[in-house]
């Protein structure tokens, strides 16, 4: 606003991803809503990247190396730049000698790309959830799928749309 320029939080970019991330030194904790209540885990996840030094791309005036992993039962290839020295990434993804500028899921399906770097020294705090581990989330998750509303509405119709809505969103990251 000091400088005449106005956001239009409408104008950004919106994720479909509902859950948040935080991350300290060491760990990464992911946490979302899955009903009413706020589920947050540990992320076990030890990456385990293939860093390929010959394929080079520029993304926003960035140098970036192609680099490759599986997380989830899925493959992911990252690009990131050795110009900004920041072991991080989009989601839970970290851990190679640079930050994560773009990822994708090998077929498309996820996609992750910097749309700008502005550094800032803010403090971040963690919203806890209920802690649980990694599997008990996936089995809430589960149960959330197949009935949402917890059993609050069972007719015909919401058990069409609880099918349909497992068929559109069956492609979580986890």
């Amino acid at each position: 606003m000091k400088t005449g320029n106005v956001l239009d939080p409408g104008a950004l970019p919106r994720s479909k991803v509902k859950h948040n991330v935080y991350k300290d030194e060491i760990k990464t904790y992911i946490s979302n809503y899955l009903g009413k209540n706020y589920y947050t885990y540990e992320s076990p996840d030890k990456l385990n990247w293939k860093i390929d030094n010959n394929s080079i791309s520029t993304i926003g005036g960035y140098k970036c190396y192609k680099a490759i992993v599986e997380a989830g039962g899925k493959k992911f290839v990252a690009w990131f730049t050795y110009d900004i020295p920041i072991s991080d990434g989009p989601y839970k993804f970290r851990g190679l000698p640079g930050l994560i500028l773009k990822l994708n899921e090998i077929n498309n399906y996820i996609n992750f790309e910097l749309i700008s770097v502005n550094k800032k020294s803010l403090p971040i705090e963690q919203k806890k959830g209920i802690t649980v581990t990694k599997d008990q989330y996936l089995l809430k998750r589960k149960e959330y799928v197949n009935d949402p509303y917890q059993g609050k509405v069972n007719n015909p119709e919401y058990r069409k749309m609880v099918e349909e809505n497992k068929r559109k969103y069956n492609n979580s990251l986890e």
